[in-house]
């Protein structure tokens, strides 16, 4: 309300001087342009006064001439005949636009043209007659007194009209030359009032301004402080917390989250969030539910690091519309399971192994006690009948109960944990000699072996005899799981943040996403004729040594193991 009337205040200033300049340029323009037409008028005085006395001037020279004979008399009469025509064309411009005195200024021309006839033939008969004046000559002296009359009257009426033209524009320019100043007064006093009010209201505004920017000032104080909190548990919190922009492009993350995906923040702020998933259709999912409802609680994806390292995490986001406190569209954080997911796996391992080696047990006590009686009668049964054709069925049968035992063996081998021998071991050794005992199988299929060691690889505290049979069964695994002739094994080790990583790739048929979680199961096996302990015994040495194991897997492409040692302390 008070800025309205403000408004309309400064508003109604604005008219009124505007009014008034152009009031006092009107003022001063007439001013002027009155002034202008005195000055007219008093030249077509002059100019009439001009015209008059020269033509006295000729009149008074030539009677001077005839009374005296003194030709010196005649120089006013020849001036005026070289200056009569330029003045009369002088004030014919000066009264073009009167047509009173245009008329006037006609018959006046006629009257002067009349005048010089008269003179000169005054003059041509005094030439011809000698100094006596004959009756023509004062003829002709009275026909010039009449005609100089005549102009007299003509100029007198000329001048008496230029006169009241004179005082009218007179009268006039006194009128406006009074009207100018006040005018001007007036436009002043109302500038000196708009000026006062805006001074005022200025200064008003100005203490207002200056209350509020002193309030401003503390709110932002405020505002800062609460970002500064904000901020505080935002970079602190041990959550990675994200935010990004509507394409779900980064804008900003914690140090947690930049330290649990190994980037930087120049490197994450390059990335977008679907970068971090492993698998599209998660990210898709994840995109549609947020997009559809405005936020994801506790949705739980496979993302990976920097190194391609799988991290199991739990995912919370939230869709922050336009104009909120926090300039970007998504906020998220993240809920890292794997150590959790490691653990639960490692129980569910424990366990499965637990119930493996109760069955193993069960199996050899019940199979072992039959097994060994009927081996003891084949044995009898061989010394008292030597037969060739029962030979041969007694060793089929001694074959099959000898691997029968050996089964029985394996089993409770796989299940029976056995006290570790640590040692520090350099690491490419083992993958070297293990490497070896496999050569001799990938020469048979036509395979090639690829193997990057670097030099510098820290040793690991580990058994290494273990070790050396849970990669053989990895290794072995890779090689049947290849084509002959096609088929590559590549082992590489390399150091990555504190830690040794091996990774055994093979380019075979590939494992289904489904199947991963099976694949250290007891008795599950994808080949004819596998017993499915071998992964099962190599995923228990892993575990007594605290060894993470990793599988990536594409069917028609291949599958990777990423197998994470510990380096000593």
């Amino acid at each position: 309300m008070r800025l309205n009337y403000t408004k309309i205040v400064f508003g109604g200033i604005v008219v009124l001087l505007l009014t008034m300049s152009y009031i006092t340029y009107r003022n001063l323009n007439n001013y002027m342009n009155e002034v202008k037409w005195v000055r007219h008028s008093n030249g077509v005085l002059r100019q009439l006064a001009v015209i008059l006395s020269e033509i006295k001037d000729a009149e008074t020279g030539h009677r001077g001439y005839q009374l005296t004979g003194d030709s010196s008399f005649l120089r006013p009469y020849y001036n005026t005949l070289n200056s009569i025509r330029d003045d009369r064309a002088k004030l014919d411009s000066l009264i073009d636009n009167n047509e009173i005195q245009k008329a006037y200024a006609d018959s006046l021309n006629f009257l002067i043209h009349k005048q010089f006839n008269v003179i000169e033939t005054i003059l041509k008969n005094e030439k011809s007659s000698g100094r006596s004046w004959d009756q023509f000559e004062v003829g002709l002296l009275k026909l010039g007194k009449e005609n100089m009359d005549k102009i007299r009257y003509v100029v007198g009426k000329m001048e008496d009209a230029e006169e009241a033209i004179l005082q009218e524009r007179l009268d006039m320019e006194r009128d406006f030359r009074l009207l100018t100043p006040i005018s001007g007064l007036t436009y002043m006093l109302l500038a000196l009032g708009g000026l006062t009010f805006l001074f005022s209201r200025v200064s008003e505004e100005l203490l207002t301004r200056k209350k509020a920017e002193k309030e401003l000032h503390k709110l932002i104080g405020e505002i800062a402080d609460k970002e500064n909190r904000y901020r505080s548990l935002f970079e602190r919190s041990v959550d990675p917390i994200f935010l990004t922009d509507e394409n779900f492009n980064f804008i900003d993350a914690n140090v947690s989250l930049l330290s649990l995906f190994h980037y930087s923040k120049e490197e994450l702020l390059a990335m977008s969030l679907s970068d971090l998933f492993h698998l599209e259709k998660d990210f898709l999912f994840f995109q549609n539910t947020i997009s559809g409802q405005g936020q994801v609680k506790s949705f739980e994806a496979v993302l990976h690091t920097n190194e391609n390292t799988k991290l199991y995490c739990l995912i919370n986001c939230v869709f922050i519309p336009e104009g909120g406190s926090i300039s970007c569209c998504y906020q998220g954080i993240i809920h890292d399971l794997t150590i959790r997911r490691k653990a639960q796996r490692e129980l569910v391992a424990a366990e499965k192994l637990a119930m493996t080696g109760k069955m193993a047990r069960t199996i050899a006590h019940e199979v072992r006690n039959p097994l060994t009686n009927l081996s003891l009668a084949l044995e009898q049964l061989k010394e008292e009948n030597r037969e060739d054709g029962l030979n041969q069925y007694t060793e089929i049968i001694a074959r099959n109960a000898n691997r029968i035992e050996q089964l029985i063996s394996e089993m409770l081998s796989s299940s029976r944990p056995e006290e570790l021998k640590l040692d520090l071991v350099p690491m490419h050794q083992i993958v070297s000699e293990v490497g070896a005992l496999v050569k001799d199988r990938i020469d048979l299929h036509q395979m090639k072996l690829v193997m990057t060691i670097p030099d510098q690889i820290p040793r690991v505290l580990v058994d290494k005899e273990k070790i050396k049979i849970a990669l053989l069964n990895i290794f072995i695994n890779a090689i049947e799981a290849m084509e002959p002739g096609m088929g590559v094994l590549s082992l590489a080790l390399e150091k990555r943040n504190g830690k040794v990583v091996l990774s055994v790739s093979d380019n075979g048929r590939g494992i289904a996403e489904e199947d991963l979680d099976k694949l250290f199961d007891p008795f599950y096996t994808a080949k004819d004729g596998g017993m499915g302990l071998g992964l099962t015994t190599s995923q228990s040495i892993f575990s007594r040594h605290n060894i993470d194991v990793d599988v990536n897997s594409q069917l028609g492409v291949g599958t990777t193991f990423y197998i994470t040692f510990d380096l000593p302390e």
